[in-house]
């Protein structure tokens, strides 16, 4: 029998870091690709002597880190990731059960107290055929009604439900699990082996999402340090979950909003990044990082559209006035039925329309201005 691993031998588990570590929950981290791990600098001793001898080398500077990039999927266990990618405090939920009724030609849903909902959130609608659709506040609501964008027909509702998380200057830590299955000493028992990090933070995120494509979001964390030992630490129990259904980019994407409006099928590809500008701070005596930092994050994407016949410079049009407007990308599981909205404000900074062969599609470099934000239906 082989003496050695296989790399698919080893996972990857991440939990909230409670105040007591001794009870921490992990959620499998299932991985594309990727490591996290502790690394190390060594610096070569250069003093002089009169032998010819090669010297020591000592180390200077340890990082805890890895980068992830795992395919997408709406499965509570990645909440809690992207929650720590935009810094976000804990949701207050919305949800309204009532007889609802919604009136296409003023726009108006009317029927319950939607104060909790905001101009320009995104939340789910149950019609009574049971079907969900994501619709746009376009106005804050009031006690009685709201004003909506994204149904294109009378309905009568039955539930508003949303659950957002807004980027904010929340960090939440992590801890960070490799276990990795082998054997206690030669040909004995079957064992599994871990290696166990404190303080580990999202420092940069990015979802991309390509047409014909498995959609992905890759995320670079840093932690503070590793915990002394490779046995079961005393911790809580793993928390199962049902691996949902990969999201595809034909069954994925549910729509993107552009401008205000729902266009259907218009982005060929969309990527956004989150980087919070994090830094580690070292200290003397330290290994790894005794904190981690951070600055204004910066939010960008890229988006390439097919020009629209009806507006062939809409976008152009967007750049040189240089206006903040709404975008927002609608993903759904189809196995599940959860749905997730990723909105913000932006300008357009670039545009590249080159007049190619066939349908034009317009480049667009965008800026996210203000908060950018997680609403799961």
């Amino acid at each position: 029998m082989s003496r050695y691993l296989d790399g698919r031998n080893t996972s990857f588990w991440i939990g909230v870091q409670p105040t007591d570590i001794s009870t921490v929950q992990y959620n499998e981290l299932p991985r594309v690709s990727g490591d996290f791990e502790k690394n190390r600098t060594y610096t070569d001793d250069e003093t002089i002597t009169e032998k010819r001898e090669s010297k020591d080398s000592v180390l200077t500077s340890t990082s805890v880190s890895g980068d992830f990039t795992v395919n997408l999927r709406l499965a509570d266990n990645y909440m809690k990731l992207r929650q720590g990618a935009l810094q976000a405090y804990d949701s207050t939920p919305v949800a309204i059960t009532a007889a609802m009724t919604y009136t296409h030609s003023t726009t108006t849903l009317a029927g319950a107290d939607f104060s909790a909902l905001l101009s320009g959130d995104h939340f789910g609608v149950v019609l009574d055929t049971g079907e969900t659709k994501i619709v746009r506040a376009t106005a804050d609501g009031t006690g009685t009604d709201i004003l909506i964008a994204g149904l294109d027909a009378d309905a009568t509702i039955t539930n508003v439900k949303a659950d957002k998380y807004t980027s904010d200057d929340n960090a939440i830590p992590f801890m960070l699990q490799k276990r990795t299955k082998g054997t206690d000493g030669v040909d004995g028992p079957d064992k599994t082996y871990y290696r166990t990090f404190t303080g580990v933070e999202v420092l940069q995120y990015t979802l991309t999402l390509a047409s014909e494509s498995i959609l992905q979001e890759a995320y670079t964390l840093t932690g503070l340090t590793l915990q002394e030992g490779s046995d079961l630490p005393t911790q809580g129990s793993d928390i199962t979950y049902d691996a949902e259904q990969v999201l595809g980019s034909v069954k994925g994407v549910n729509g993107i909003w552009f401008n205000g409006s729902k266009r259907n099928c218009f982005a060929q590809s969309f990527d956004l990044s989150i980087d919070n500008q994090g830094t580690e701070s070292k200290a003397l005596g330290q290994e790894g990082a005794c904190f981690i930092s951070y600055g204004d994050p910066m939010i960008t994407g890229n988006v390439s559209v097919y020009m629209l016949k009806s507006q062939p410079y809409e976008f152009h049009d967007l750049t040189d006035s240089q206006v903040v407007f709404p975008f927002a990308v609608e993903l759904k599981d189809a196995a599940s039925g959860k749905i997730l909205v990723v909105s913000g404000e932006c300008k357009a900074t670039t545009i590249d329309a080159a007049p190619e062969t066939g349908a034009q599609v317009t480049n667009m470099a965008l800026k996210f201005v203000g908060n950018v934000s997680f609403t799961y239906v």
